[in-house]
C-alpha cells in the first residue's frame, strides 16, 4: 500500500460567485429573527395600548355612576337634615316629637350626644319629657 493511497480528500472546487451569494443570504437571514422580534413586540404593545384604553373607558363608565349616587346621596342627606331640624323645632312644644327623638336615640350631628336624654313620661301631643340629666364637667 502506498502512503499517498490512504487518505485521499476529496475538496470540491470553490466557485467564487458562490461563495459571495451565500454570505449576502448569510446576512440577510441574520436580520430575519431580529424582525421578527421586533414585529411581536409591537403586536404586544398594541394589544397593550388596546387592553388599557378599553379599562380606562370602563373607568371613566364607573366614576359617571359614582358620581351621580353621590348627588343622589347628597339630596337625600339635604332632605333628612331639614327633616331634622323641622323635627327639632316641633319638639319644643309637641311631646310626641320628643318621643320620636328619644325612641330613635336621634343625636346632634355636631357632639353625637342625644337629643334627649331621659324617656319622656307620658305619650300625647301635651306631655313633656323628663329633665335631661345635667352635665359634669
Amino acid at each position: 500500500m502506498n502512503p499517498s493511497d490512504e487518505i485521499k480528500l476529496i475538496v470540491p472546487a470553490v466557485d467564487e460567485t458562490e461563495t459571495s451569494l451565500s454570505d449576502s443570504t448569510a446576512s440577510h437571514s441574520a436580520f430575519v429573527p431580529i424582525v421578527l422580534l421586533a414585529v411581536s413586540l409591537l403586536l404586544v404593545l398594541f394589544w397593550e395600548v388596546s387592553t388599557l384604553s378599553e379599562q380606562c373607558d370602563v373607568l371613566n363608565q364607573t366614576v359617571e355612576q359614582n358620581q351621580n349616587a353621590v348627588i343622589e346621596a347628597q339630596r337625600m342627606q339635604a332632605g333628612i337634615s331639614k327633616l331634622l331640624a323641622d323635627l327639632l323645632a316641633a319638639a319644643k312644644d309637641d311631646g310626641d316629637a320628643r318621643m320620636l327623638l328619644y325612641k330613635f336615640d336621634i343625636r346632634d350631628p355636631q357632639t353625637g350626644k342625644p337629643l334627649i336624654a331621659v324617656a319622656p313620661a307620658a305619650t300625647g301631643s301635651n306631655a313633656q319629657p323628663a329633665a335631661a340629666p345635667a352635665e359634669s364637667k
